[in-house]
């Protein structure tokens, strides 16, 4: 049993923080047989946000607070203060921000678990256009200095690892690949998911087709895109087909109303919704979502726990998770949505080879995508620098 101090700036406890993945993966390395010790809260400097909103007001461009050198200076000095004394085995953190400045006095191995390097994000999420020279210099200067400093770097993607290569000159020695798993888990046994996957429309060869799409940010994650895919499918194709958007409530064009329904957004905190949103899971046949840009996404891995194939786009570190033909397919990101239809057009009528393809994908999450299997994959990496 290892003895592992996690460090994070949000509270450890909030299931909603960063999509719950902070919580979830301090549960999974005390599922995998460690002892973890918790110092989280690490604290910003009020005055120091005050004094970055006066100067929000007065520029146009954005900043980056948790990457400005005050901020990490500050991590670095209550991280200090705070380990006086504790005993433990490593450092592990769920982001590279807490060892840019930070040097544990007694050498201890420091790790960090992410999906993402900043000069990955530039340009993809983090557009230099919206924000000031200084604040993307420091970005770049953040995670190039955290990369240097830490033992392990354990990324979510191939992507995520090739860009710290590129743009961090981080040494590839040190650095492995092990994708995130699922942040909503439901305790049906492999039986129970096969049971629903057989009530799905498509398993029995219906022409009618229900798809799933979840996602915060419309846009980003396809909605538009989604929406021509369905709407395709029921006036060049004659399917029956409808777009359940979970997470959001867009604009939706007079054209796709027909084809839509809006869930909205849930609280996985109240009972009511969150049975909305199992509900969901269960029924659609398959998780559309052709994001234009994502580090991982993690609603794949949750979409793969109820045996639904996903349709993604190949972008950002999505095939960390997607397996093309596995747990569903992966079309170029270019593609149009009659590229998407077409390929869907293949399981329609088909209720055996949909079947085939949902079982697979339930398989492949219980094999890959779980945290317990996240975990032991972890635990491993881990003992290797003790």
């Amino acid at each position: 049993m290892m003895k592992i101090l996690y460090i994070t700036h949000f509270s450890v406890n909030d299931i909603n923080a960063s999509s719950g993945t902070i919580y979830h993966i301090k549960r999974m390395l005390e599922k995998a047989g460690n002892e973890v010790i918790v110092i989280d809260n690490l604290k910003l400097g009020k005055y120091f946000k005050l004094y970055k909103k006066v100067e929000a007001k007065l520029s146009s461009k954005k900043t980056l607070i948790e990457r400005e050198p005050y901020v990490l200076k500050q991590f670095s000095r209550e991280l200090s203060k705070r380990i006086e004394d504790m005993e433990f085995d490593l450092i592990f953190a769920p982001s590279s921000l807490y060892y840019t400045f930070f040097k544990d006095k007694q050498n201890r191995p420091m790790v960090f678990y992410t999906d993402a390097t900043f000069g990955g994000m530039v340009d993809y999420y983090i557009y230099q256009s919206d924000y000031s020279k200084k604040a993307i210099s420091n970005g770049y200067k953040q995670e190039t200095m955290a990369i240097r400093n830490a033992d392990l770097i354990i990324y979510a993607s191939d992507w995520a690892k090739q860009t710290a290569i590129d743009f961090h000159q981080a040494d590839s020695r040190k650095c492995v690949v092990i994708n995130r798993g699922a942040n909503i888990k439901h305790n049906y046994s492999r039986d129970e998911v096969m049971q629903i996957i057989q009530s799905r429309k498509m398993s029995s060869g219906s022409s009618k087709c229900d798809f799933m799409f979840f996602g915060t940010d419309w846009k980003r994650k396809g909605g538009p895109i989604a929406c021509e895919v369905v709407k395709i499918l029921n006036q060049t194709y004659g399917v029956h087909a409808k777009l359940y958007v979970v997470g959001c409530t867009p604009d939706i064009p007079i054209d796709y109303a027909a084809y839509t329904e809006i869930v909205g957004f849930i609280n996985k905190h109240i009972p009511v919704e969150y049975e909305r949103l199992e509900n969901t899971f269960k029924q659609c046949d398959f998780f559309l979502l052709p994001t234009r840009q994502e580090a991982q996404g993690i609603s794949y891995a949750e979409a793969c726990s109820w045996g639904m194939p996903v349709i993604a786009a190949n972008t950002g570190g999505v095939t960390g998770i997607v397996k093309h033909g596995v747990n569903g397919f992966v079309l170029d990101s270019a593609d149009e949505a009659h590229v998407y239809a077409g390929k869907i057009m293949e399981y329609v009528g088909d209720g055996s080879k949909y079947m085939r393809l949902a079982e697979s994908t339930f398989d492949y999450f219980v094999d890959h995508l779980s945290w317990d299997q996240v975990g032991s994959k972890i635990n491993d990496a881990l003992r290797q620098i003790i």
